[in-house]
Order: structure tokens, then C-alpha cells, then sequence
């Protein structure tokens, strides 16, 4: 597992070990990182092979990274966003292309309807 310093930006893809209610079992699951927000949590957004919301997700594919892999094609799903704790990354698989990121920035304005003046606005 990562440490729970470690940084991330908007763009990472990472592994998160989710844990159940009933604390008997996990399973690891990709994620999109949104945002670092301090030294114990980050702001995440749900990677699944699956499409729901066409105007809230963005497909991520090989070519969308500009390091790692991605096993398959995959939607980000940006309407689906979580704080999570750090020390809940088991790692960093990928990093998306600037191009893709935007893609993403503007989903979430969409979803939002932020201003890119805005000052909160990654």
C-alpha cells in the first residue's frame, strides 16, 4: 500500500482497497483521483467497465494514459465522486494525458455548473 503522505493530483489513476461493512473482506477497485485534499484523504471519482451516465463519464482507454495500463476499456464516472482515506490506496496504475484530464474538468463543470474563473475550480 501507498504511504498515507504520498501526493496525487487530478488525473491519477489509482487502486483502492474497499472494504466492507461487514469488515470480513475487499476487494480493489479503479479509481479516479479529483483532488488531494490533505495528508489522509483524497477526492475520488469511480472507474468501471461499464457505461451509465453518458454526460457525466469519460471513456479511458490505453491511449488515454500518458503512463501506466489499463487492462480495458473504462468510463470515469464523474457524477460518482467519494473522499477517501489514503492508507485505502493499495497503488497508482496510471496517469491520464493533459487532453484527458480536460475532458474531465469539463464534465465536471457540466455536472456542477462551475465557472472556470471560479477559485475552487482544479
Amino acid at each position: 500500500m501507498q504511504k498515507s503522505f504520498s501526493r496525487y493530483k487530478i488525473g491519477d489513476i489509482v487502486v483502492l482497497k474497499l472494504i466492507y461493512s461487514s469488515y470480513d473482506f475487499y476487494k480493489l477497485r479503479p479509481a479516479l483521483v479529483l483532488g488531494d485534499v490533505s495528508k489522509k484523504d483524497i477526492i475520488v471519482c469511480k472507474i468501471s467497465s461499464k457505461s451509465q451516465i453518458k454526460e457525466y463519464e469519460v471513456k479511458i482507454d490505453q491511449n488515454s494514459l500518458k503512463e501506466g495500463k489499463i487492462k480495458i476499456k473504462s468510463f470515469a464516472h464523474v457524477h460518482s465522486i467519494y473522499t477517501v482515506e489514503k492508507r485505502l490506496i493499495h497503488k497508482k496504475i496510471g496517469e491520464l494525458t493533459q487532453s484527458k484530464i480536460k475532458e474531465i474538468k469539463e464534465k465536471l463543470n457540466n455536472l456542477f455548473s462551475i465557472t472556470s474563473s471560479s477559485p475552487h475550480f482544479p
